[in-house]
């Protein structure tokens, strides 16, 4: 009640916009939160974004930067969308056209990753590897499932498109606050960084007694992000490259901005 009376005080919903079965849903780990959800449906309209624009403007990120602008690119790109929907059918088991929460889970659960300085790979403390999913993250997909995807709103394909970019791009910068710090991370990355993301199907494991990823590849994203820095000059999508030989000199650098 507290964090809805809040967002009406400062215009994210008004009293008569609020839903009476509407509830406010709060990140797991980071300091966001959105009240007035009835659906993701109903929350990305009320936004007039996509929520994962939302979630990145709520902790303060810079909407004009050029990571902001690479993450929009990559999304919007045909490939990428291309790989979102196959994602959806491979997790659509039973081919109902939507998915359950169970789905949900184990796409949380199958997600993988590292993000690295470029040209720094072959330097272990440059490399951040995407943490697997917590029980937090687990039971906030379960908890919130029915209020994110009422009967009349179910989680079909337009709706995972959204879920899916939120779920993604929460992963890489949740990694990132995780090493860095979240002011850190605000300001902006001085180096450009690579980000290789792959979702897993997930398999039973005997010595642990539960589900860990390590199937068939069911999603992948290799991409090269510029830095984000208010200080430092982006480039645009697909301008940087890495050399063959990986080399981590200023000079062999140099050769590759385009």
């Amino acid at each position: 009640p507290v964090l809805k009376y809040a967002a009406r005080l400062v215009g994210l919903a008004s009293s008569r916009d609020m839903d009476p079965h509407a509830r406010t849903i709060e990140d797991p780990d980071l300091p966001v939160w959105l009240a007035g959800v009835s659906s993701l449906e109903g929350a990305e309209r009320r936004a007039g974004k996509e929520l994962w624009e939302w979630w990145l403007d709520a902790l303060s990120f810079r909407p004009d930067s050029a990571g902001r602008l690479h993450i929009r690119q990559t999304l919007k790109h045909p490939d990428v969308q291309r790989k979102i929907d196959a994602l959806f059918e491979a997790l659509d088991v039973e081919s109902r056209g939507h998915l359950d929460a169970d789905a949900v889970v184990r796409f949380s659960e199958g997600i993988q990753g590292t993000v690295r300085v470029l040209l720094d790979q072959r330097e272990p403390r440059c490399v951040i590897t995407i943490p697997p999913a917590t029980a937090a993250e687990h039971d906030f997909l379960v908890m919130n499932f029915p209020i994110l995807f009422p009967p009349e709103h179910p989680l079909d394909l337009r709706a995972f498109q959204s879920l899916a970019k939120l779920v993604l791009v929460r992963r890489i910068v949740k990694a990132l606050v995780t090493h860095h710090g979240l002011y850190r991370v605000q300001r902006g990355m001085r180096a450009p960084i690579v980000v290789d993301l792959t979702v897993r199907e997930m398999s039973w494991c005997d010595e642990t007694g539960k589900n860990k990823p390590g199937g068939v590849e069911l999603f992948k994203v290799h991409t090269v992000a510029p830095s984000t820095a208010a200080a430092v000059e982006g480039f645009r999508l697909g301008s940087i490259e890495e050399s063959p030989s990986n080399s981590s000199s200023p000079r062999a650098a140099d050769q590759h901005w385009k």
